[in-house]
């Protein structure tokens, strides 16, 4: 039986004329007590954390950079980035967080995974190993980097996984993903349309609140309450639709405080369902 469901939230999920503390207070009066927040250079976290922490909240996660992730798999490429990701890895130790979320690859071009990344992937492993972090990586497109690093790594004790909700449709062709790389350490809820295209493409991950597009939050809950989830559920959300897209005008009236209502409402249905099938 799940007891006492805790809710969190990016901070960067818009409204970004309201300061970092107004936001942090209206995430904490929505019901919120956790966020995650992202990292660009050494000294964001702590900055972050440090606000956080005098709103009453925590932070359970930080998000590692992406946009470069694909060159830890580039020979010549992947010393610069592997420095970036221990950089975060390093300061989200420091921190204190248990969690630091990572993506495997970036990018729709053909699948190519070399024993260079899976090599990169490893120092990032043993080194949280060391200090105590997991780090979970995260479904998105280029499934195949993820698959390759999970068979070659699996022996690596940092190695933990972290299922997006809404990539599961929109990359990963609505495969049970907590069947092929739990167990779970981490999630990231959040909805959208799935493949509206003839390809994958980065359009579609619209991150949508919860129950706004046709992810089966009932197939989510059934699979999380299986699993024996207990831990905080996460959201991952954008009030910005992506370009040429108007995927998110339904929110677009909504004051800060009505959407994060809106949000929390549907992260509590998703909480009510986990406890409903937990305890059958």
């Amino acid at each position: 039986m799940v007891v006492g469901m805790k809710y969190a939230i990016n901070t960067d999920f818009g409204y970004h004329d309201i300061p970092l503390g107004g936001r942090l207070d209206l995430i904490r009066d929505a019901g919120f007590s956790a966020v995650f927040c992202g990292w660009g250079k050494p000294g964001d976290v702590k900055a972050v954390q440090k606000e956080v922490e005098a709103h009453g909240l925590y932070l359970n996660s930080v998000h590692a950079p992406f946009t470069n992730i694909h060159h830890m798999w580039d020979e010549k490429l992947s010393a610069a980035e592997l420095d970036r990701q221990l950089a975060c890895l390093k300061e989200t130790a420091e921190c204190g967080i248990p969690v630091m979320v990572c993506h495997a690859w970036i990018g729709f071009e053909p699948e190519k995974p070399t024993q260079t990344g899976v090599e990169s992937f490893r120092v990032l492993l043993q080194e949280a190993a060391k200090l105590g972090v997991k780090i979970a990586l995260e479904n998105t497109e280029g499934e195949g980097y993820l698959r390759v690093l999970f068979d070659q790594l699996k022996g690596e004790s940092a190695l933990g996984f972290c299922l997006d909700t809404g990539h599961e449709y929109c990359y990963n062709y609505a495969k049970d993903l907590l069947a092929e790389y739990g167990p779970l350490t981490y999630i990231h809820v959040n909805d959208n349309l799935g493949i509206t295209g003839n390809s994958i493409f980065w359009l579609d991950d619209a991150h949508l609140i919860p129950y706004d597009g046709i992810v089966d939050f009932d197939r989510v809950a059934r699979r999380l309450a299986k699993l024996g989830f207990t831990d905080t559920l996460t959201c991952e959300m954008t009030t910005a639709s992506k370009p040429g897209r108007n995927t998110h005008d339904i929110y677009a009236d909504l004051s800060c405080e009505e959407y994060l209502a809106r949000v929390m409402t549907a992260m509590k249905r998703l909480g009510d369902m986990v406890e409903k099938y937990s305890s059958n």
